[in-house]
């Protein structure tokens, strides 16, 4: 417990001791419209081509236009400053490598929390320099982080690198205050892991009114970072959790989903989940596989059904009872993969139809 006070105090500290930063009037942006990191890497790559020394602006028009005024010079500089900060052990050596670079990072939808951004201000006769504490914000629910890792002795960092809108270099991640109700936490989680062929999961918070928090995030396999949670990224008119909302009595509040990666996936909610008697209830539900809802139409209609049906598992509502205290005093909830791997009564993946049968059985 002293450990968790301890560092709670410290991200309180730390979040006093970083200044607010406001971007000046005329400061820019790197790029507006770069699609991905493959994008901008081609970008970069079609500078070089016009001037090998990195100096020359991705878009000499663009500036001008929308204040897209990034060269490759600037991003090698920036990318440094922001490996340094973070601690990172690599570091680029020549300007060059900056395209190379880039094409490593992956893309993570809309990471928590607060971050310092860099920017390019002017100074003058076409000149900018970079500003690494120039501004901070939270990303935009459907804005994009392109995000670097390091292996750090047993641990996997991940560290958020550049922002989809303007493709600017994130400096540091600023450091939040925790709030704390009862001496816990104020988040808690839910665990589950996924297998090879499982593709979607889908998740939706039903409860008797609408709720704005900040602890809504989701961790997928592999990642350290949070990533808000409550954009649909797959949607399908055929899970739409009517079943849950039938059952729980209370509607859907926030939704979302996401594309899948083998390994243990972590959803983040606000405490008050967990508290006794609440009438909050996550449901979830995983998609397996890429069988299609089958048409009308077309021919052997019963065995595509069947088929999806199959590749698909039933609902599962956690209630505030399935929270438990663990060593960290974060309550956690456990969705195992099958009910054999469990403790008895735990929660897990059902495979679809499995309610219906149940139902018919006790109905008889």
């Amino acid at each position: 417990m002293t450990k968790i006070i301890s560092s709670i105090v410290a991200l309180m500290l730390s979040a006093v001791m970083v200044s607010v930063a406001v971007a000046a009037h005329g400061d820019k942006g790197y790029y507006y419209g770069a699609k991905n990191p493959e994008h901008l890497a081609q970008l970069i790559d079609e500078s070089f081509a016009k001037d090998a020394s990195g100096k020359t602006k991705l878009s000499a028009e663009k500036c001008h236009k929308d204040g897209s005024c990034a060269t490759p010079q600037y991003y090698f500089e920036a990318i440094n400053k922001a490996l340094v900060e973070a601690g990172f052990k690599k570091r680029l050596k020549d300007v060059s490598e900056v395209p190379g670079y880039i094409r490593t990072l992956k893309v993570l939808h809309s990471p928590y929390g607060k971050y310092e951004v860099s920017c390019l201000r002017p100074l003058g006769n076409e000149k900018f320099q970079v500003i690494m504490d120039c501004l901070e914000r939270e990303f935009e629910t459907d804005e994009e982080a392109w995000v670097d890792s390091e292996i750090q002795g047993e641990y996997k960092i991940d560290l958020v690198m550049i922002t989809s809108k303007c493709a600017n270099v994130v400096y540091r991640k600023i450091a939040l205050k925790i709030t704390i109700i009862g001496g816990t936490l104020a988040c808690v989680e839910i665990h589950f892991t996924t297998k090879p062929g499982d593709s979607v999961v889908r998740f939706a918070l039903l409860g008797p009114a609408d709720v704005k928090d900040d602890c809504f995030a989701v961790k997928r396999a592999g990642s350290t970072v949070y990533e808000r949670w409550w954009v649909d990224k797959c949607p399908d008119e055929h899970c739409g959790f009517r079943a849950a909302v039938e059952v729980v009595g209370q509607s859907v509040r926030i939704k979302g989903s996401y594309a899948l990666t083998p390994g243990e996936h972590v959803l983040r909610l606000p405490a008050f989940v967990a508290e006794k008697d609440s009438r909050y209830v996550t449901a979830l539900c995983l998609d397996r596989g890429q069988t299609a809802w089958p048409e009308m139409l077309q021919g052997q209609y019963t065995r595509q059904r069947e088929q999806w049906i199959a590749g698909h598992s039933d609902g599962i509502g956690i209630r505030w009872f399935e929270y438990l205290k663990t060593a960290t005093e974060t309550k956690v909830a456990t969705i195992w993969y099958t009910q054999a791997e469990g403790p008895k009564n735990a929660p897990y993946w059902p495979p679809s139809g499995e309610y219906a049968r149940l139902h018919q059985q006790q109905a008889r």
